[in-house]
């Protein structure tokens, strides 16, 4: 009435408000038991947080926040929480890392060196996720820009039907505040997810919640491309 365009509909973000609202209101639909992943976004000694979240089974948890921690903090979180789906039933796991910044190679090594964490699982792989990774990385070229922005569209997609428990006090913003571009890629007109320093002088603070979260969340076609050292058993 007043000419104002609602909350959920935005030319420029991939997750609409409502969309995220209405995962965080919904009860969890049983989806594939036997297999899990985890995201893990990686910090060290600066400003930004350190988040592992978790898909299992139509829902989508945060399993922990790290606050200025050393490498060995994060394999001690994954591997808690790598048992505890093991526990739960789980057969296949998938570890999907972020690459930036370097944080994340400490423990990308040690877990995929893990012998008894291996062996909970008939299929265990750890992939180490470059977000600014362009050309082959991306599935569709002609779509997408990079890596982050491709995992970002199909967690909206996903979104429609799993359940977020407890969604931490940023996720929303992160997710659904985090604007996407015009981007001309070889004479390809495709959309790209704005760079985290745009985001940071918005909202003052990295999105690290939205980076675990997508990480997660992500289908897992989408890491066939960017499979580095994959260890199946």
């Amino acid at each position: 009435v007043l000419g104002l365009a609602p909350a959920n509909v935005s030319d420029k973000c991939l997750i609409p408000v409502g969309r995220f609202e209405a995962a965080t209101k919904r009860k969890p639909q049983s989806d594939r038991p036997d297999f899990a992943s985890l995201g893990v976004d990686c910090a060290r000694w600066g400003l930004d947080i350190g988040t592992i979240y978790g898909r299992h089974d139509g829902a989508v948890w945060l399993e922990k926040e790290l606050r200025q921690q050393e490498t060995g903090e994060y394999v001690l979180a994954v591997t808690k929480a790598a048992q505890k789906l093991a526990a739960k039933g789980v057969k296949r796991l998938h570890i999907r890392v972020d690459a930036g910044g370097g944080f994340g190679g400490g423990l990308v090594d040690t877990v995929r060196r893990d012998e008894s964490l291996r062996k909970l699982f008939t299929e265990f792989k750890v992939f180490e996720v470059n977000f600014g990774a362009t050309g082959e990385a991306v599935s569709d070229q002609k779509a997408w820009a990079n890596v982050i922005t491709e995992l970002t569209a199909d967690v909206g997609e996903s979104l429609k039907g799993l359940a977020v428990l407890n969604p931490h006090e940023s996720l929303e913003q992160d997710l659904c505040e985090r604007e996407t571009e015009p981007a001309n890629i070889q004479g390809r007109f495709v959309r790209r997810l704005e760079e985290k320093d745009k985001f940071r002088k918005r909202h003052g603070r990295s999105p690290d919640h939205g980076d675990g979260f997508v990480l997660a969340v992500a289908s897992e076609f989408l890491f066939k491309a960017k499979e580095i050292g994959v260890l199946k058993w």
